[in-house]
């Protein structure tokens, strides 16, 4: 079994952080804003979430796969050792599904007013 030492590899720090910089970059430099809708702030929380995630548990678990089936006298995984796996990956994909969904419905909550709702408050309307 090779898939283990090769997503080991993949799942590294590079491609968290590399997720993490990218959302951070299209944040601040399209005109959504980083912290000016609720969606952008939700879909922000998830990908720290899901680098927390990638690094904390999932990197050490790769490693230990890697190490266990790898090895000099490959075995079998217990439920002990592809249970973390498991969780991770379904909380992983429900937290995809979700920032999926916000960024093609894009709901209109905002977290601060603009400047634009401020005039016409003090217009009357």
């Amino acid at each position: 079994m090779t898939i283990y030492p090769a997503a080991q590899l993949v799942g590294e720090w590079l491609l968290a952080l590399i997720a993490l910089a990218t959302g951070l970059a299209l944040g601040l430099l399209t005109p959504w804003g980083l912290f000016r809708y609720w969606w952008i702030t939700i879909k922000l929380a998830i990908v720290v979430i899901l680098t927390g995630a990638v690094l904390i548990v999932l990197v050490p678990a790769l490693g230990a796969t890697a190490d266990a089936v790898a090895g000099p006298a490959p075995r079998l995984l217990g439920d002990g050792e592809r249970l973390p796996l498991l969780i991770a990956s379904a909380a992983a994909s429900t937290l995809l599904v979700l920032a999926l969904a916000l960024a093609v419905f894009k709901p209109g909550w905002r977290l601060r007013a603009s400047g634009r709702a401020g005039e016409r408050s003090s217009s009357g309307f």
